[in-house]
């Protein structure tokens, strides 16, 4: 719904259903809320609160940052669980965003992070932080992503707790070769 010039309301309501059968018997039956969420957005900033998607950096497969999503890389449709969260997103100019979000945990209690993102002509940015009280561990991370010739990422991650401290690197190039409309190899370690 249109608010005013660049101003506008909408919502999204998404209900999943997973059933499988062996011949007439009824094996799994999933039925669970998918997405709900309602959104206020305008040219420089978008609040979303409800069960959304929560995704950033740029790894494609290796995902160093999946922090909140549960992508299984075997399902081609690329559907993840959503989190119950408020996620404000402030633009202040082409090349700088801002995140920030306040996640329910399944403890009922609210985890919170940000994220900052920066583009220049020599690549673009990421710095991500975020911590959860009820389960005391803080996670930070830095990405950086390159599309030149040859496209090159980096999503660098530190998970620490009172009792654990966990680096994750993922490193991840990529070319399209000139055939046809383009064929892309692509490559990624962690």
């Amino acid at each position: 719904y249109e608010l005013s010039k660049g101003r506008m309301v909408d919502l999204e309501w998404a209900y999943r259903l997973d059933r499988s059968y062996s011949g007439n018997t009824l094996i799994i039956n999933n039925e669970i809320h998918h997405r709900y969420w309602v959104r206020f957005s305008s040219e420089k900033l978008e609040a979303r609160l409800g069960l959304q998607k929560i995704v950033f950096g740029p790894s494609q497969i290796l995902r160093s940052l999946s922090w909140f999503d549960t992508i299984d890389l075997k399902d081609p449709t690329g559907q993840t669980d959503g989190v119950e969260a408020f996620r404000l997103r402030w633009f202040p100019s082409n090349s700088l965003s801002l995140w920030s979000w306040a996640i329910m945990n399944e403890k009922d209690t609210l985890s919170f992070g940000g994220r900052v993102e920066f583009s220049t002509n020599q690549g673009e940015w990421g710095l991500t932080y975020h911590m959860d009280p009820s389960n005391p561990h803080q996670q930070v991370a830095l990405d950086y992503r390159y599309d030149g010739f040859i496209g090159f990422w980096n999503e660098s991650t530190l998970i620490q707790s009172d009792d654990l401290e966990q680096r994750m690197i993922t490193i991840g190039s990529d070319y399209t070769l000139p055939i046809a409309n383009g064929i892309l190899i692509m490559t990624e370690s962690m």
